[in-house]
């Protein structure tokens, strides 16, 4: 298991990885890079439920 603090960079939705529940007093605090080389490109409503499990009102 990556200690606390550890950067993990992982390829798409399609490379095979985990999360372990949180635990512990701290809040886990997630930052997602994405790059698209179009600008103003944003996560249609089904996309940001299959990315962040839920969607932006």
């Amino acid at each position: 298991m990556p200690e606390p603090g550890a950067l993990n960079v992982f390829r798409g939705v399609n490379t095979p990885h985990r999360v372990v529940p949180v635990q512990g007093v701290k809040d886990r605090v997630i930052a997602t890079f994405s790059y698209y080389e179009k600008p103003g490109v944003i996560f249609s409503a089904e996309e940001q439920l299959g990315f962040y499990g839920r969607t932006v009102d």
